[in-house]
């Protein structure tokens, strides 16, 4: 999977504009990418994500943006960022909830299109990390701490600053600890991506080797990539 992402960090609201692509835009750049691919768009960015080279994807989105400063994510990097994305790290306000459901809709339209093959596993695990990501974390509850840290000014300048700076301590932490959630999940996407992709070399071996790596999966899915990973290179 490739990504094609261009958000408030990146551009100004001018730019984003220009990519604020309408339901037709969006149909027509999946449809010139049958391989497969979802356009995601929300207020404060842009996102294609989609299967072929960085060419393919660059030429879609020149048809309708031509000359906006998209940042490029190659496979593992794309599947990161989007699983990042589902947990509201990348948001501009951390935590949000609405990005799970943008992701959601951008998902259901590409699948309605016929649009989003070989793309399900990468979408629906991220959208489960999302979820997991608010359920098990408290990052979701300073979605609100604009507002909350506008109304604690009534206890004067330095009240405002000491109520800023607990708040910021307390999301730097949520954050880290949705951070950890995410590297799970993304540890246990890519454990089921190698054992999808290597069900020959996985049907090859002895029946208590099999059981060893399930075992390893289940208990340590970053190792099972690690063993996988450097099984693959040694072929």
């Amino acid at each position: 999977m490739k990504c094609l992402s261009l958000d408030h960090k990146k551009a100004d609201v001018a730019i984003r504009r220009r990519v604020a692509f309408s339901s037709v835009q969006r149909a027509e750049i999946m449809k010139s990418l049958p391989q497969g691919a979802i356009v995601l768009v929300t207020c404060n960015r842009t996102e294609l994500y989609y299967r072929g080279n960085r060419e393919d994807g660059e030429v879609a989105l020149q048809a309708f943006a031509r000359d906006c400063p998209f940042v490029f994510y190659d496979e593992e990097e794309a599947e990161k960022h989007l699983f990042r994305l589902a947990a509201g790290l990348c948001s501009m306000l951390v935590g949000e909830d609405e990005i799970l459901g943008q992701i959601r809709d951008a998902y259901g339209e590409a699948r309605s299109l016929g649009s989003a093959r070989g793309l399900d596993a990468a979408f629906q695990s991220a959208l489960f990390c999302g979820k997991r990501v608010r359920e098990q974390t408290k990052i979701s509850s300073f979605a609100c701490s604009l507002a909350t840290l506008a109304g604690c000014r009534l206890l004067g300048i330095d009240g405002f600053r000491a109520a800023a700076e607990e708040n910021n301590a307390k999301k730097r932490a949520a954050a880290a600890e949705a951070e950890s959630v995410v590297s799970v999940c993304l540890a246990e996407y890519f454990a089921g991506e190698y054992a999808r992709r290597r069900a020959p070399f996985l049907k090859e071996l002895s029946e208590e080797e099999k059981k060893k790596l399930y075992a390893l999966r289940k208990r340590d899915p970053a190792a099972f990539c690690e063993y996988m990973r450097r099984a693959e290179e040694e072929e």
